[in-house]
Protein backbone atom coordinates (compact mmCIF):
# COMPACT_ATOMS: atom_id res chain seq x y z
CA UNK A 1 0.00 0.00 0.00
CA UNK A 2 1.42 3.38 -1.41
CA UNK A 3 2.30 5.89 1.70
CA UNK A 4 0.11 8.81 1.97
CA UNK A 5 1.24 10.62 5.10
CA UNK A 6 4.90 11.87 5.27
CA UNK A 7 6.51 14.69 7.24
CA UNK A 8 9.32 16.93 6.78
CA UNK A 9 12.37 17.00 9.22
CA UNK A 10 15.68 18.50 8.61
CA UNK A 11 18.89 17.07 9.84
CA UNK A 12 21.87 15.57 8.31
CA UNK A 13 22.58 12.08 6.87
CA UNK A 14 25.94 10.31 9.01
CA UNK A 15 26.19 7.28 7.01
CA UNK A 16 24.73 5.46 3.72
CA UNK A 17 25.67 2.63 1.51
CA UNK A 18 24.60 1.27 -1.52
CA UNK A 19 20.86 -0.55 -1.73
CA UNK A 20 20.18 -2.68 -4.66
CA UNK A 21 19.98 -0.61 -8.28
CA UNK A 22 19.50 2.78 -7.53
CA UNK A 23 18.56 3.56 -4.31
CA UNK A 24 20.55 3.97 -0.67
CA UNK A 25 20.25 2.79 2.89
CA UNK A 26 21.44 5.89 5.24
CA UNK A 27 21.21 6.85 8.63
CA UNK A 28 19.46 10.19 9.03
CA UNK A 29 19.78 12.52 12.79
CA UNK A 30 17.22 15.05 13.39
CA UNK A 31 16.62 16.81 16.14
CA UNK A 32 12.65 15.88 16.37
CA UNK A 33 13.31 12.19 16.54
CA UNK A 34 17.46 11.33 16.66
CA UNK A 35 18.80 8.95 13.96
CA UNK A 36 17.46 6.08 12.42
CA UNK A 37 17.61 4.20 9.10
CA UNK A 38 15.77 5.34 6.06
CA UNK A 39 15.70 3.91 2.63
CA UNK A 40 16.21 6.63 -0.33
CA UNK A 41 14.86 5.78 -3.55
CA UNK A 42 16.12 6.79 -6.74
CA UNK A 43 19.03 8.94 -5.65
CA UNK A 44 21.40 7.23 -8.47
CA UNK A 45 18.87 7.97 -11.50
CA UNK A 46 20.21 10.89 -13.59
CA UNK A 47 16.60 11.66 -13.82
CA UNK A 48 15.26 10.94 -10.40
CA UNK A 49 14.04 14.27 -8.30
CA UNK A 50 16.55 13.35 -5.49
CA UNK A 51 19.31 13.30 -8.19
CA UNK A 52 18.11 16.98 -9.42
CA UNK A 53 18.45 17.85 -6.03
CA UNK A 54 22.27 17.24 -6.14
CA UNK A 55 23.74 14.33 -4.58
CA UNK A 56 23.48 12.98 -0.55
CA UNK A 57 26.80 14.67 0.28
CA UNK A 58 28.35 14.34 3.90
CA UNK A 59 27.93 17.46 6.62
CA UNK A 60 25.00 18.91 3.89
CA UNK A 61 22.35 20.22 6.22
CA UNK A 62 18.89 18.38 4.67
CA UNK A 63 14.86 18.72 4.37
CA UNK A 64 13.98 15.20 4.19
CA UNK A 65 10.43 13.98 3.78
CA UNK A 66 10.22 10.86 5.84
CA UNK A 67 7.25 8.43 6.10
CA UNK A 68 5.76 8.97 9.78
CA UNK A 69 5.85 5.68 11.35
CA UNK A 70 8.16 1.96 11.23
CA UNK A 71 11.84 1.63 12.22
CA UNK A 72 13.06 1.59 8.62
CA UNK A 73 11.41 4.73 7.05
CA UNK A 74 10.94 5.61 3.23
CA UNK A 75 12.32 9.42 2.50
CA UNK A 76 12.46 11.87 0.00
CA UNK A 77 15.08 14.69 -0.39
CA UNK A 78 13.14 17.73 0.08
CA UNK A 79 15.61 20.20 0.00
CA UNK A 80 19.80 20.96 0.64
CA UNK A 81 19.60 23.58 3.64
CA UNK A 82 23.08 25.82 3.99
CA UNK A 83 24.30 23.88 1.55
CA UNK A 84 26.04 26.86 -0.58
CA UNK A 85 29.83 26.62 1.66
CA UNK A 86 31.10 23.12 1.63
CA UNK A 87 33.48 21.30 4.41
CA UNK A 88 36.69 21.07 2.12
CA UNK A 89 40.23 19.69 3.14
CA UNK A 90 41.66 18.13 6.64
CA UNK A 91 38.24 19.43 7.56
CA UNK A 92 36.44 16.26 6.61
CA UNK A 93 38.29 14.20 8.61
CA UNK A 94 37.02 16.34 11.31
CA UNK A 95 33.40 16.38 10.09
CA UNK A 96 33.27 12.20 9.56
CA UNK A 97 34.89 11.63 13.20
CA UNK A 98 32.11 13.65 14.05
CA UNK A 99 29.95 11.39 12.32
CA UNK A 100 31.20 8.59 13.47
CA UNK A 101 30.72 9.76 16.95
CA UNK A 102 27.11 10.37 16.66
CA UNK A 103 26.51 6.86 15.02
CA UNK A 104 28.34 4.87 17.42
CA UNK A 105 27.39 6.50 20.33
CA UNK A 106 24.09 7.89 20.47
CA UNK A 107 20.77 6.01 20.78
CA UNK A 108 18.25 5.29 17.48
CA UNK A 109 15.23 6.95 17.90
CA UNK A 110 16.15 8.85 21.21
CA UNK A 111 15.98 12.44 20.63
CA UNK A 112 18.84 14.37 22.59
CA UNK A 113 18.61 18.34 21.12
CA UNK A 114 21.25 19.84 23.10
CA UNK A 115 23.33 16.70 21.07
CA UNK A 116 21.52 17.76 17.53
CA UNK A 117 22.17 21.50 18.39
CA UNK A 118 25.78 20.68 18.88
CA UNK A 119 26.65 18.71 15.96
CA UNK A 120 24.56 21.00 13.32
CA UNK A 121 27.41 24.23 15.10
CA UNK A 122 29.74 21.97 14.17
CA UNK A 123 29.25 21.27 11.06
CA UNK A 124 28.11 24.58 10.33
CA UNK A 125 31.52 25.74 11.75
CA UNK A 126 33.86 23.28 9.78
CA UNK A 127 32.88 24.99 6.39
CA UNK A 128 34.24 28.22 7.37
CA UNK A 129 38.06 28.86 7.13
CA UNK A 130 38.34 30.21 10.48
CA UNK A 131 38.02 26.76 11.60
CA UNK A 132 40.45 25.75 14.49
CA UNK A 133 41.41 21.64 15.18
CA UNK A 134 41.25 22.82 18.85
CA UNK A 135 37.43 22.92 18.29
CA UNK A 136 37.59 19.54 17.62
CA UNK A 137 38.28 18.96 21.78
CA UNK A 138 35.61 21.08 22.33
CA UNK A 139 33.05 19.60 20.36
CA UNK A 140 34.44 15.81 22.07
CA UNK A 141 33.96 17.16 25.71
CA UNK A 142 30.19 18.84 24.63
CA UNK A 143 29.63 15.72 22.69
CA UNK A 144 30.21 13.50 26.00
CA UNK A 145 27.98 15.98 28.15
CA UNK A 146 24.87 16.02 26.00
CA UNK A 147 25.44 12.09 26.62
CA UNK A 148 25.22 11.93 30.39
CA UNK A 149 29.07 11.92 30.57
CA UNK A 150 30.01 15.34 31.60
CA UNK A 151 33.57 15.27 32.55
CA UNK A 152 34.19 17.46 35.92
CA UNK A 153 38.19 18.64 36.15
CA UNK A 154 37.34 20.19 38.96
CA UNK A 155 36.19 17.59 41.39
CA UNK A 156 38.07 14.71 42.46
CA UNK A 157 36.91 10.86 45.06
CA UNK A 158 33.36 10.64 43.43
CA UNK A 159 32.63 14.38 43.37
CA UNK A 160 32.94 14.94 46.96
CA UNK A 161 36.18 16.89 47.08
CA UNK A 162 37.78 19.93 45.44
CA UNK A 163 41.03 19.25 43.48
CA UNK A 164 44.28 20.20 45.58
CA UNK A 165 46.99 21.62 43.01
CA UNK A 166 49.59 19.94 45.25
CA UNK A 167 47.77 16.36 44.47
CA UNK A 168 48.19 14.00 42.27
CA UNK A 169 45.50 11.76 40.48
CA UNK A 170 44.15 9.01 38.22
CA UNK A 171 41.57 9.51 35.91
CA UNK A 172 39.16 5.65 35.77
CA UNK A 173 36.40 6.55 32.65
CA UNK A 174 34.11 5.61 34.95
CA UNK A 175 34.87 7.31 38.53
CA UNK A 176 36.45 10.05 37.16
CA UNK A 177 39.51 12.09 39.03
CA UNK A 178 40.93 9.96 42.09
CA UNK A 179 43.54 10.67 44.26
CA UNK A 180 46.45 8.53 43.43
CA UNK A 181 50.06 9.31 45.20
CA UNK A 182 51.73 7.47 42.15
CA UNK A 183 49.03 8.98 39.72
CA UNK A 184 49.96 10.80 36.17
CA UNK A 185 47.79 13.84 36.58
CA UNK A 186 48.69 16.92 39.02
CA UNK A 187 46.12 18.79 40.92
CA UNK A 188 47.87 22.01 38.92
CA UNK A 189 47.33 20.76 35.05
CA UNK A 190 43.73 20.07 36.24
CA UNK A 191 43.46 23.63 37.70
CA UNK A 192 44.92 25.08 34.94
CA UNK A 193 42.11 23.50 32.76
CA UNK A 194 39.95 25.34 35.43
CA UNK A 195 41.69 28.52 34.97
CA UNK A 196 43.31 28.50 31.83
CA UNK A 197 41.30 26.20 29.25
CA UNK A 198 43.15 27.43 26.30
CA UNK A 199 46.45 26.63 27.27
CA UNK A 200 48.49 23.79 25.21
CA UNK A 201 48.54 21.68 28.08
CA UNK A 202 45.38 22.13 29.10
CA UNK A 203 44.04 21.15 25.34
CA UNK A 204 46.20 18.32 25.75
CA UNK A 205 45.16 16.98 28.47
CA UNK A 206 41.46 17.64 28.11
CA UNK A 207 41.68 15.37 24.92
CA UNK A 208 43.27 12.82 26.57
CA UNK A 209 40.92 12.52 29.08
CA UNK A 210 37.80 12.89 26.47
CA UNK A 211 39.32 10.01 24.58
CA UNK A 212 39.79 7.90 27.53
CA UNK A 213 35.80 8.20 27.86
CA UNK A 214 35.38 7.60 24.53
CA UNK A 215 37.60 4.41 24.31
CA UNK A 216 35.38 3.04 27.44
CA UNK A 217 31.95 3.51 25.64
CA UNK A 218 33.33 2.58 22.24
CA UNK A 219 33.79 -1.25 24.08
CA UNK A 220 36.31 -2.11 21.53
CA UNK A 221 34.48 -0.72 18.43
CA UNK A 222 36.75 1.57 16.50
CA UNK A 223 36.09 4.77 14.31
CA UNK A 224 37.55 4.47 10.74
CA UNK A 225 38.12 8.26 10.58
CA UNK A 226 40.18 8.60 13.93
CA UNK A 227 43.37 8.01 13.03
CA UNK A 228 42.84 10.81 10.06
CA UNK A 229 41.39 13.09 12.12
CA UNK A 230 44.31 13.02 14.80
CA UNK A 231 47.14 13.48 11.94
CA UNK A 232 45.49 17.05 11.93
CA UNK A 233 44.74 18.14 15.57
Amino acid sequence: MARTEWSILEGYVLHQRPYRESSIIAEFFSREEGRFPIILGGVKRARSRSARHGLIQPFDFLAMKTSPKGDMRRAELADHLHGSLKVTGHRTFFGFYANELVYRLSTRFDAVPSLFDLYHQFMEALKLDSFDARFVTGFEIEFLRALGYGINFDRVNGGGESVSEGGRYHFDPVRGFFSDATGGITGEALARVIREPDHTLSLELVRKIAAQVIDHLLSGRSINARQLCEQYR
